[in-house]
């Protein structure tokens, strides 16, 4: 896709302006129509610096950011999505993440609950979903054949996303992680309704809106 000349040079002003020490782990292109737009996520941001970045980048962070710093703040780590295009922003997403060494980590998965009750307090994440991304995590057997192997697949919330849109409300998303390691059988084999994954799974591989419902 070719990239028109104002975007370029937004694009370049950005990285200009950019603090030495945020790293761009990820970018992508899309739009259609003439319009483009680059998305880049960025990691490096510290949450209570973040309006401060968003300022030195050339954005303003709205009240609706603001409303959720506490949030932000409490997190371990958070990676800033911004989309360049005819203009800097002003759509902003924000990842929620546990510290690296804590993903797909069963142990830690109890951490998160204190973030969806405050999700849920805020009306940015229904009873029904809070308790359903509570129950996710864990694990289970999913055999290959009864007299061979089968996997260990376990289940995790891997990472929230808010999207920050001026004028429209907060919308949250879910990103769910799955491992899997194959075991030998137990002495006393159990049938189960199963699914097989071909290769070893460590990125999140689903993601769910969780204001109004699981889709």
């Amino acid at each position: 896709k070719k990239i028109p000349g104002q975007v370029k040079q937004h694009l370049m002003d950005f990285l200009e302006r950019l603090p030495s020490r945020i790293r761009v782990f990820q970018a992508g292109i899309y739009g259609n129509n003439g319009n483009c737009c680059i998305r880049l996520c960025l990691e490096g941001v510290e949450a209570g610096e973040l309006p401060h970045f968003l300022q030195t980048v050339g954005i303003k962070a709205g009240n609706s950011m603001k409303e959720y710093m506490d949030l932000l703040t409490c997190m371990d780590r958070i990676c800033v999505h911004l989309d360049i295009g005819k203009s800097i922003g002003p759509v902003i997403g924000i990842e929620l993440r546990q510290a690296p060494e804590k993903e797909l980590c069963l142990e830690t998965q109890g951490e998160w609950d204190r973030v969806l009750d405050f999700l849920t307090g805020k009306n940015l994440c229904i009873i029904e979903n809070n308790s359903f991304l509570k129950g996710f995590r864990g694990f289970s057997y999913e055999w290959i054949h009864p007299d061979l192997m089968q996997f260990l697949t376990c289940r995790f919330l891997y990472y929230l996303k808010a999207v920050f849109h001026p004028g429209k409300e907060v919308r949250v998303k879910a990103y769910f992680g799955f491992t899997n390691r194959t075991a030998v059988p137990p002495v006393e084999k159990r049938e189960t309704r199963s699914f097989f994954v071909q290769k070893q799974l460590s990125y999140s591989t689903l993601k769910a809106v969780i204001r109004r419902g699981v889709s």
